[in-house]
Formats: C-alpha cells, sequence, structure tokens
C-alpha cells in the first residue's frame, strides 16, 4: 500500500473537493480540520482523528447526493 505524507493527502482531498462539487465554504471548513489533524504528533491518535474527518465527509457527501436524487 503507497503512503501519503499530509501534502499529498492534501492536495487529493482539495481535487476530490472540487470533483465533487463542494461548497468553497466547506471546502475551507475541511481543510481547517484537515490543517489541525496534521499537527497532531502522536500517529495513533492522528489516525484515530484522519479515520473521524474521512467518514465526516463521506457522509456529507452522502447526503449532498442523497438531496439531489430526491430533487430529480
Amino acid at each position: 500500500m503507497e503512503q501519503h505524507n499530509d501534502e499529498q493527502r492534501k492536495i487529493e482531498l482539495l481535487k476530490w473537493f472540487l470533483e465533487n462539487n463542494f461548497f468553497n465554504q466547506r471546502i475551507e471548513y475541511y481543510m481547517e480540520r484537515f490543517e489541525i489533524i496534521s499537527k497532531i504528533d502522536n500517529i495513533i491518535d492522528k489516525r484515530d482523528a484522519y479515520l473521524k474527518f474521512q467518514t465526516d465527509i463521506l457522509n456529507e457527501f452522502d447526503n449532498m447526493v442523497r438531496k439531489k436524487s430526491i430533487m430529480m
């Protein structure tokens, strides 16, 4: 499995947000959270925080998709 550093993760995250039409204010919110997580020194705590972060993003994305499908 390929290992990514925080800067690579940040770039991939921004690309994903833009590809999936996240609003700028939400992107800013998640990028601020990402910056906080990237400063965590303890690798176990960092991994747990990053997992929750990813889960929150995917939940928001799922909600966006559901709202779009209901509108159609």
